[in-house]
């Protein structure tokens, strides 16, 4: 029997993220753009600039986690109900 994809995440110490990066050459494209532009920024700034660039990376990413953790826990709750209707209605 396949193991829980909990317990694999445990076992592995893989995260979450890793296992649902997107894929595809648009997201791949998007994300070589943005990693561009970034360099490009930090290289046009002054080391005050730059250390405030990274603290508003840094925040964002922090508001990011929040949120996907948020989008993640609504998708679960989302799928219970849907399950619980769905056992309900037979």
């Amino acid at each position: 029997m396949k193991e829980s994809i909990i317990r694999e995440l445990y076992e592995d110490s893989l995260s979450r993220s890793e296992l649902i990066m997107p894929e595809g050459i648009r997201y791949q494209t998007c994300s070589e753009r943005k990693e561009e532009a970034e360099q490009q920024l930090k290289e046009t700034l002054s080391a005050p600039q730059r250390e405030l660039f990274e603290k508003f990376l840094t925040a964002q990413h922090d508001v990011r986690s929040i949120e996907d953790e948020e989008t993640y826990r609504q998708g679960v709750s989302l799928g219970v109900r849907i399950t619980a209707e769905a056992f309900v209605a037979e």
